[in-house]
Order: C-alpha cells, then structure tokens, then sequence
C-alpha cells in the first residue's frame, strides 16, 4: 500500500496547508472573537451548504451507513431518506433567518443567540447549553474518530492507537489554529472528496458484485426488503411512533445541531440561501445512493463480517488499486476529520465564549488561547470515549445527535418563529430537552429513538412556561416584536 500512503500524506499536506490557510486569513480579520467563532461572516451560502454537508454527513455516509445497511438490510435506507429530508429542511426554515436574527443581535455562538433572543440576565441558558454542547459533542466526535480509526487501521495495517492519534492530532492542530475558516475551507475540500468517494467506490463495487441482478441473486430476500426491519416490522402504533420518532430525528434534528447552526450564522449573504438548498439536497442524494449502493453490494461480496464498520475500508483495500485506493481512504477520513474538526471547534466557542465568561470577565485574547486548550481536552476525552467504546460507529454519533437535536431544536425553532418566549421557557425548554434524551437513552430506549419525544416535551415546556410567566418581559416586549419583524424583511445583504 506505498502508494495509498503516499495519496494519503498528499492529502494531509493539502489539508495542512487549506488550515494555515484559514490561520492566515483570521489573522487579517483582526484575530478577534468573532473571527475565530464565526469567520467574520464571510463565507459564501452554496461553498457553506458544502462544508456543512461534509461536516454533518462525516464518517456516518462513508462508514457508519454502509455498515448499517450491511448488518440491518435495505431498510435501513429509511435513515438516509429522513437525512436527506432534515437536510432541505434546516435550509429551508431556519438558515436564513439564523443568519439575520444572529447578526441583528450580534451573537457568534448558539448559547448566545439563545440568551440575547430570551434577554436572559440570569447566564442560565448560555451555562446549560454550552455544558450540553460539551456532553453530547463529545459523543458524536467520538463516532466519527471511531470510524476513522477503523479505516485507518484496516486500510494501513496500523495499531488501532496509532491511528486514531494521528486523526485526533491534525484535528486538533488545523481547528486550533485557525478556528472557524480552517474548518470551513477544508471541509470544502472534504465534501469534493466525498463526492469522489460516493461515486467511485460504489459503481467499482457493484460492479464486482455483477450489479443489481447479482446483489439481489447472492443476498436473502429479507435482507432486500425496503419495509422490513427491526422499526418497520413492529407493526401497529408501536411501529408508527417508532417510524414517526426516526423522522423527527432526523428531519427536526438539524434545528439543534450547533456545528450546523453556526454555519447559518457565519453566511456572508442570507438572500442566497436559496443557492445553498439546491448545492445541498444534490450533494445530499449522491451521497445517499453511494452509501446504499456499497452496502448492498457489501452484503453479495464480503458476507459473514464480524464487526460491520469494516465493510468500507474492507472493499477499498480488496477492489481498488493502491493509488486509488489511497484517495477514496483520504475521501473517508476527509469526512471524518470535517465532523471532528467542526465539532471541536463550536465546542471551543461554547467553553471560552459562553460557559467561563458567564462566572468572570476574561479578555478576548485570553478566550481565543482558552478555546484551543478545549480544543485538545475533548479531542482527548472524545478519542478515549472511541477507543473503549464497544458500539458500532453508528450509534454513538447518534447518541450525540439525539441529546443536541431535543436539547436546542425547539429552542431555536421558537426562537425564530414565534415572539412569545421568554427567558424563563428557554431555560425549562433547554432543560427538558436535555433530562428527557439521557432518561430515554438509558431506560425507554426500545420504545424508540429518545428524540420525538425528547423534541415534543422540550417544545411544550417552552410554550407553557413563557405563558404562565407572562411571555417577554415588558420593556423588551416591543424589541422583541421589532426584530422578528427585521428578520421577515430584505436586508442590505
């Protein structure tokens, strides 16, 4: 595998170069906060829709989803469907007017946007979501580091260890830097390899597999069932709020992703999002078609795998050339490494920007050399968290997901949508979203996915409790009123 290694390492030394690229154009900006957290909201809405695409879809498209469909079948495609659909949907309701509201009230981070829309004075609900972002952000970069150390491992005959160090290392390295822009520019660079991957390696393997015909005479019916499934074969109301929770969280779920969010906030021009739509519902389905083409024709060549997330690096290693081999291994941790370096770079903002200032003042230059300590703690905790985890990939990026989906998704919705919520249904909406996921994970979790429930109780706390405590405060009620009517209206873009 010469050769894959020396692709690799050209792709880590573009990579390199795309972070310091970043640094460089920080450092123009003034190496301030906001440049550090949000690029100076200079990033163009279509290149965005691609650096958040790679950012969001990450190992899951390349490892974790092949994987699935492997061991689970042709149902498992549901999940790319409620993907796809989360996807328009983010985009479509909530991008553009984040991108407005967020530079009306001048907030860089989630946890802040969240406090100046309720006008909380109390720090509670920039302390909670900043300490949720730290919980669940931990879990979901722990996925993807799993991923990848699995195909490193498996593609580069490599300690699994030693591995996962390497990814963890230049993760940390190129988001320290250069924060916000370093993670942007390379994830763009990692959604065109993405691309390269989801097209290349599944026509190579089906290919192999004599196409649809011999899939479908090598593979057992039951696994080629689109209704089938441990979700779908529950039948009756069971089965309906099973499929139902699955969509919430998935379709709902992009309403409380911070990495995703802040790629809202730091859109140069809000009136091209519609650009953004189109650029990420086509990256979305291709990927989507590649992911279900190599499962499929995962299960015709390699059956009988003990530990599914082997399936992709498996085919890469047996089926393409070397050279070639080691461009789509650079496609798969080039997604990886997009989910990890976006999710330690909002969880530096959320530790430097919004937990620690909450209890004392802390200058800007110390904030911005505190968020890259963050940096290198979760990278640390997330990697050990991957190294003992006994799960599958898949699950736990999906623990992490459903915790931030409940815990901010109706928050935000609200936030944007509807004038009536205060400070007070922020707090109990943050707080129930949050409690709601980690009891249902841990003791309901064979009902269904914890995020439609988690979701829809979060969302009611909010309403009730800014109701009964008498909606916005007085003196900020018509503020309030004067900026959701900003946001509905053009502005000088």
């Amino acid at each position: 595998m010469n050769l894959a290694v020396v692709t690799f390492t050209l792709y880590l030394v573009l990579t390199t170069a795309l972070g310091y690229y970043g640094y460089l154009r920080y450092k123009r900006k003034g190496r301030t906060m906001e440049s550090y957290a949000l690029g100076g909201r200079s990033v163009r809405a279509y290149l965005m829709a691609l650096s958040e695409g790679a950012s969001t879809w990450s190992g899951w498209i390349a490892v974790s989803f092949p994987a699935l469909l492997y061991a689970g079948g042709l149902c498992e495609a549901w999940w790319a469907l409620c993907y796809i659909g989360g996807e328009i949907l983010g985009w479509s309701v909530i991008a553009k007017r984040l991108a407005r509201y967020s530079r009306i009230n001048g907030a860089i981070s989630v946890p802040e946007f969240i406090e100046r829309r309720s006008r909380d004075d109390t720090k509670l609900t920039k302390s909670l979501s900043a300490m949720a972002i730290l919980i669940f952000f931990i879990f979901y970069a722990a996925g993807n580091l799993k991923a990848g150390m699995i195909t490193f491992e498996q593609c580069f005959h490599m300690p699994g260890f030693i591995a996962l160090i390497i990814i963890a290392v230049l993760c940390a390295a190129y988001t320290a830097g250069g924060g916000y822009l370093s993670t942007i520019y390379t994830g763009i660079l990692q959604a065109i390899l993405m691309l390269v991957f989801a097209i290349v390696v599944p026509i190579v393997a089906l290919s192999h597999a004599g196409g649809i015909g011999g899939i479908v005479s090598a593979v057992e019916p039951a696994k080629l069932e689109i209704f089938g499934g441990e979700i779908l074969s529950l039948g009756g109301g069971l089965g309906a709020i099973a499929l139902g929770s699955l969509m919430v969280n998935w379709w709902f779920g992009y309403f409380g992703q911070p990495h995703v969010l802040v790629r809202y906030m730091g859109i140069e021009k809000p009136g091209e999002v519609n650009h953004a739509i189109l650029v990420s519902g086509l990256f979305m389905t291709i990927l989507s078609m590649g992911g279900i083409l190599l499962g499929l024709s995962g299960m015709a060549l390699e059956p009988g795998l003990e530990n599914p997330d082997l399936l992709t690096p498996t085919l890469i290693n047996t089926l393409l050339p070397p050279w070639l081999g080691g461009l789509m291994i650079a496609g798969i941790l080039a997604a990886i490494m997009s989910s990890v370096a976006a999710f330690l770079q909002v969880s530096s903002t959320a530790v430097s920007e919004d937990l620690l200032p909450s209890f004392r003042e802390i200058s800007n230059k110390k904030r911005i050399w505190i968020g890259r300590v963050v940096v290198v703690v979760v990278t640390i905790i997330a990697s050990g968290v991957a190294y003992s985890s006994p799960m599958i990939s898949h699950w736990v990026m999906t623990y992490g997901w459903m915790g931030l989906a409940a815990t901010f998704g109706p928050t935000i919705l609200l936030s944007l949508y509807w004038k009536g919520m205060n400070k007070w249904g922020a707090i109990s909406g943050i707080t129930i979203g949050l409690v709601v996921t980690l009891l249902w994970i841990c003791y309901l979790q064979w009902i269904c996915i914890a995020t439609g429930p988690a979701f829809v109780s979060s969302l009611i706390a909010i309403i009730i409790v800014s109701k009964l405590t008498g909606g916005p405060a007085k003196e900020w009620k018509d503020e309030v009123t004067k900026e959701m009517e900003d946001i509905n209206r053009p502005l000088k873009e």
